[in-house]
């Protein structure tokens, strides 16, 4: 069987942490040879749950934060889970206060629910093309410390390293 993804897109919000994992939603425009969903602005796109273990992401702490381009290549899981009324109430839109249902009887109503994302075992970073390179830049002169050795270059500001995509094993 074969159970492979690879999808491109926009980080949808801030990630968040659940255990060990790093969780966030990604925006995935279609392909223009395929259908679009409705006629909504926010049809033009699939939205998905990316959850990435500890040991995809490596040592460091990543923060996808809205806005950024990823592409992620891993694996569809599905998972069930229970839900009851009282935590439904909470999370809901509209006028749920106008329900009269107690907390004991809230509690016992609950619905199993599916949940499906995507189990990424490599990200990467999606360069920004908008934006100027400053790999075209002119590396600084270095400057001579007081003692005759190179001192760090007058630029307070680090050079971001390009993202390469990471395999889950390393």
């Amino acid at each position: 069987m074969l159970n492979e993804v690879a999808v491109e897109g926009t980080v949808i919000g801030n990630s968040w942490r659940w255990s060990s994992d790093t969780l966030f939603r990604l925006g995935v425009d279609r392909d223009l040879l395929r259908s679009r969903k409705g006629s909504g602005p926010r049809d033009a796109s699939d939205y998905f749950t990316v959850r990435a273990s500890a040991q995809v992401l490596g040592v460091l702490p990543v923060q996808f934060r809205q806005g950024m381009r990823v592409r992620v290549h891993g694996f569809l899981q599905s998972r069930e889970h229970e839900e009851n009324l009282k935590a439904f109430l909470l999370r809901a839109h509209g006028p749920t206060g106008a329900l009269a249902v107690g907390d004991e009887t809230t509690e016992q109503i609950t619905l199993t629910r599916v949940v499906t994302e995507i189990m990424a075992e490599r990200i990467a970073i999606v360069p920004d093309l908008n934006r100027p390179s400053r790999a075209a830049e002119p590396a600084p002169k270095p400057r001579r410390s007081k003692n005759g050795g190179e001192a760090p270059p007058a630029s307070a500001e680090p050079k971001p390293e390009p993202a390469q995509e990471q395999p889950a094993d390393a």
